[in-house]
């Protein structure tokens, strides 16, 4: 009997076993918006240019098995499955030319070429995963968003054809800086309101109304702020959602 399962183990450990090596595990899902970033450089007569052109689901660093085509998918939500990585290096400038020069930033500030970035939230497996190698990858529209007058209706919708679990909303709310007459005083620092969601299966949604402006009560004086930017995000085994929206700074004329 018990050279019987030893016989069993030993057929089941060498069907497991790929021309490659040893079976990988189950692909892992990343989705979030596709886009192109670039390393900063900075030479020594100061001057500074973006280098190392590269994709980003989200902020997490993507590449493409043979037969992927991303480059179409570019400034889309896109659904994504592949091996991911939490080792891989950060891509860096071929050699370090010079120092760029210090800059204030606020810690979820990631500068980019085409702009400051904002990096929400990353728990867990979220801010560990450095690299994708994406092996099939679609178009794959999550959110939605519609103003309603004094709010915004953000609505969460599974259109993929497995559960998305453990999915959460993150609102951010930058400070408005008053008009020339009245600046107010200090750092605009943000505000964010968080909205557990759940598990979302396949074809279910929610919907939530967020208000364009609220305002914050510190010790000394209250601080308005406007709506910037939606965060929907998701960190499970296999399972990462990486996915923003920004709302026009328009909104600031809503600011009293």
């Amino acid at each position: 009997m018990i050279l019987a399962r030893r016989a069993l183990a030993a057929l089941a450990a060498l069907a497991a076993v790929s021309a490659g090596g040893l079976a990988e595990a189950a692909p892992t899902l990343v989705v979030g918006q596709l886009t192109r970033q670039h390393v900063k450089e900075c030479k020594k007569d100061g001057k500074i240019r973006w280098v190392a052109p590269h994709l980003q689901l989200g902020f997490v660093r993507v590449t493409a098995a043979r037969g992927v085509k991303l480059d179409p998918l570019v400034g889309k939500t896109v659904a994504a499955w592949g091996k991911v990585s939490t080792t891989a290096r950060p891509l860096r400038p071929l050699a370090a030319l010079g120092n760029c020069p210090g800059a204030q930033m606020r810690g979820d500030w990631v500068e980019a070429k085409g702009g400051m970035r904002i990096r929400g939230p990353r728990p867990g497996s979220l801010g560990k995963v450095k690299l994708l190698h994406a092996r099939r990858a679609r178009a794959a529209k999550l959110l939605w968003l519609q103003r309603r007058g004094a709010g915004m209706r953000a609505r969460v919708r599974n259109g993929l054809a497995v559960p998305l679990p453990k999915l959460t909303l993150h609102a951010r709310y930058e400070r408005c800086l008053g008009t020339r007459r009245q600046r107010l005083p200090g750092k605009p620092m943000p505000a964010s309101v968080t909205h557990k969601l759940g598990d979302l299966a396949p074809g279910k949604s929610r919907e939530l109304n967020l208000p364009l402006v609220k305002t914050v009560l510190p010790k000394k004086y209250a601080k308005t702020h406007a709506l910037r930017e939606v965060y929907v995000y998701s960190a499970t085994a296999g399972v990462l959602v990486d996915l923003s929206r920004e709302l026009p700074s328009g909104l600031d004329r809503d600011c009293k």
